[in-house]
C-alpha cells in the first residue's frame, strides 16, 4: 500500500511546460558562418531532469548526463546539442520515487540510456527558438519540436529546453496495477550553463578561467535508502 501511494504521488507528470510536437519534421539544417565553439557538457554545467507529481511534486534528476553543445556565434540557428543520459543513475529527494520509476516505468535494466539530439534550430516570433530533434527513450526514437532558448553572454552560454511528453508514446508503461494511477504526462528539462573563453562585457577583461556555472548546480544526491 505504501509503495502504491508513493507511486501515485511520484509519477503523475506536471503539465506546465509546452507539449512537444511529436513526429515533427525538421527543416533543413543551417550551415554555420565563421568559427564555432565546441563545449563539453557534464555534471559541472549540465542538468537533466524529469518532473513527476500527483498532488506533491517530485523531480527525477540524472546527474551523470553528458553531451556536447556546438555554438555558432554568427549563426545561432546552426548550433547543435547532443545529450546522453544514463537512466540507471536517476535520483530524487525521495529515492524510492526514483527507484520505482527506474524499475516500473523506465525499465532501466533493458533500457539504460536515453538521448536527445538536435536536428535544427529556427528563430520564433517570441524571440527564442523552435528546436527540432530526436528523443530516444525506453528504446523508442521519436522526432519532436519544442521551444528552446540560447542566451549568449560574453563569458557564458545558457541553453534551456523544456517540454512535456506522453510517456506512453515511448512505451514507458508499467505492467503492474500501478500504471492506471500514473498520469501520462512527464516534463523533460535540459539546462546547460557553459563558460566561454574570450573577453568580458567591457571588451578588455578576460573571462574568468574555469568559472563554475551557477544556473545548473546539481542538488546533492540523497543518502542510500532514502
Amino acid at each position: 500500500m505504501r509503495t502504491r501511494c508513493l507511486l501515485a504521488v511520484a509519477l503523475l507528470g506536471c503539465a506546465s511546460a509546452p507539449r512537444a510536437e511529436l513526429g515533427a519534421k525538421a527543416p533543413d539544417p543551417v550551415l554555420p558562418t565563421g568559427d564555432v565553439e565546441r563545449h563539453a557538457l557534464g555534471p559541472g554545467n549540465l542538468r537533466v531532469e524529469a518532473d513527476v507529481s500527483a498532488g506533491s511534486a517530485y523531480t527525477l534528476r540524472f546527474p551523470t548526463a553528458t553531451g556536447t553543445f556546438v555554438f555558432s556565434p554568427r549563426t545561432p540557428e546552426a548550433s547543435t546539442v547532443d545529450v546522453s543520459i544514463d537512466t540507471t543513475a536517476a535520483v530524487s529527494s525521495l529515492q524510492l520515487v526514483a527507484d520505482i520509476a527506474k524499475d516500473e516505468f523506465l525499465h532501466t535494466s533493458q533500457h539504460p540510456r536515453a538521448r536527445f539530439t538536435s536536428a535544427a534550430w529556427r528563430k520564433n516570433k517570441e524571440g527564442g527558438f523552435d528546436l527540432y530533434g530526436t528523443l530516444s527513450l525506453h528504446g523508442t526514437d521519436k522526432t519532436l519540436a519544442t521551444p528552446a532558448t540560447i542566451v549568449a553572454e560574453p563569458c557564458k552560454l545558457v541553453i534551456s529546453v523544456e517540454f512535456a511528453i506522453d510517456r506512453r508514446a515511448f512505451g514507458a508503461i508499467s505492467a503492474g496495477s500501478l500504471d492506471p494511477l500514473v498520469s501520462d504526462t512527464v516534463v523533460v528539462r535540459i539546462l546547460a550553463d557553459v563558460a566561454r573563453a574570450g573577453l568580458a562585457a567591457d571588451g578588455k577583461s578576460p573571462c574568468p578561467k574555469g568559472a563554475a556555472p551557477t544556473a545548473v548546480a546539481q542538488d546533492p544526491a540523497p543518502p542510500p535508502g532514502r
